[in-house]
């Protein structure tokens, strides 16, 4: 297959041959004498060829344009240097590295579809950790990204630091913008737990990363089993039924875990939570100390009924209002309180 450049080179060097060969293309026809009949077939040529000039010549602007993308969505394996092992699970391996001089992370995946990679090329928002290219020479296929510098949040929120509440509300804001992107794209991201939140910067802004599980809304029916059981909706544990709202109910629990520092459901395992979050007899317990507006944000995220949950672009329009400014830790005022619940219903 030819590549752009090479392309672009063929229609200007198309363009000049043409303009050698049929002068005619350049100039107009000069205009028939009294006894001279018009020469149609000479006519017809000279419009011709100037319809394909000029397009020739748009065509040459629009392939010069998308030659100057900055860098190309097929990343080669040599190019990935000084590769570091710095984590990894079920879903693949994880690498820290160096490309063209600049750091990046490398997560190695067994396989991908086509529409996948189409998915994530597209993904592009300051709360999404940014997908830079994609290797495709086996067996090292993996993903091209940014490297954040700070980790995961479930390293952040089980290190036993203190964390202050201004904190967690700017990480509940920044990871609700992020999935509203997704959704508003009709996204399902299908594994949203704090593994899977990476913070970058000296703010230690929250990304939200890992898109393996992640399906457009109309190719959910057949895709494989996703989510991780403890963040997963009930209609996901009992029906395997994916959905938005699915991803809203696993956004309840990451905000309870920032609130708690504890593991959703401690020590249960799988088919223990399973049966309980499926039949509504395991719920996550929001303490009295939690700030008012996560209190009823996680409130109305974790509701059994999908439909009745709380959509993304509203959670990002209470988190924005200037009265989280001026929460404290249990002390909670009833008209606040009152006006937040009047806006979540």
């Amino acid at each position: 297959m030819l590549s752009q450049q090479s392309v672009c080179a063929l229609v200007v060097a198309i363009s000049s041959i043409a303009r050698r060969k049929f002068p005619q293309a350049k100039r107009e026809s000069p205009e028939p004498t009294r006894n001279q009949k018009p020469d149609v077939k000479n006519e017809s040529v000279d419009l011709s060829f100037k319809t394909i000039l000029a397009s020739l010549g748009r065509l040459t602007k629009e392939l010069k344009k998308s030659i100057s993308t900055p860098e190309p969505w097929i990343v080669s394996f040599h190019e990935l240097q000084n590769l570091n092992f710095i984590g990894g699970g079920a879903q693949g391996k994880v690498f820290s590295g160096v490309r063209r001089k600049h750091r990046i992370a490398f997560k190695q995946v067994r396989s991908f579809e086509e529409s996948d990679l189409e998915l994530i090329k597209g993904l592009r928002h300051p709360n999404l950790v940014r997908v830079h290219g994609v290797c495709l020479d086996a067996p090292n296929l993996g993903f091209v990204m940014e490297l954040c510098s700070h980790g995961t949040l479930h390293n952040e929120i089980h290190s036993g630091t203190h964390l202050e509440e201004q904190t967690i509300l700017r990480w509940a804001a920044e990871i609700a913008s992020g999935m509203s992107y997704l959704h508003g794209q009709r996204i399902f991201h299908g594994d949203l737990k704090p593994l899977n939140i990476l913070l970058d910067g000296a703010a230690k802004t929250a990304k939200i990363g890992d898109f393996d599980s992640s399906r457009k809304l109309g190719s959910l029916v057949g895709a494989s089993d996703t989510g991780t059981v403890p963040y997963m909706a009930p209609e996901l544990l009992l029906f395997d039924h994916k959905s938005l709202s699915a991803d809203v109910w696993a956004y309840g629990v990451v905000l309870w875990e920032m609130i708690v520092r504890q593991k959703p459901y401690g020590n249960l395992n799988r088919w223990a939570i399973i049966f309980g979050v499926g039949n509504n007899t395991l719920r996550l317990r929001v303490p009295q100390n939690c700030p008012a507006v996560l209190r009823e944000i996680i409130t109305r995220c974790l509701i059994v009924t999908p439909y009745k949950r709380l959509p993304f672009e509203r959670v990002v329009e209470i988190l924005e209002n200037p009265f989280c400014g001026s929460l404290d830790l249990g002390t909670h005022s009833p008209v606040m309180t009152a006006g937040l619940c009047s806006a979540l219903w």
